[in-house]
């Protein structure tokens, strides 16, 4: 992989957040709150199947393709076990992708 497109890793012009809504116990709509309050420049997208118009604010889309651009980075907030505690929660897992240009 040529070191360019660790750029959108590292300085991504555009983010989405999978699972992301408004409770106060989503990973993802902390994730939102804490791009929110960093200064992020670029676009936020909050990507939730369910209904949701925003998330904080942020624009929510229910899929990928309902996104208005492919985002630099996409940041996906999942519960991979059932919750117990909070320790039992995966808060980052980059996952590398093939076949996006």
């Amino acid at each position: 992989m040529a070191t360019k497109y660790l750029k959108r890793f590292f300085k991504p012009a555009s983010i989405a957040v999978f699972g992301a809504s408004a409770r106060e116990d989503s990973m993802g709509g902390i994730v939102i709150q804490n791009l929110l309050e960093s200064g992020f420049k670029g676009a936020i997208y909050a990507v939730n199947r369910h209904e949701y118009d925003e998330v904080h604010g942020v624009p929510c889309f229910r899929t990928l393709s309902d996104l208005p651009e492919m985002p630099d980075l996409a940041i996906v907030c999942i519960e991979v076990f059932p919750r117990k505690k909070h320790e039992d929660l995966i808060c980052a897992a980059p996952a590398i992708q093939e076949g996006f240009a």
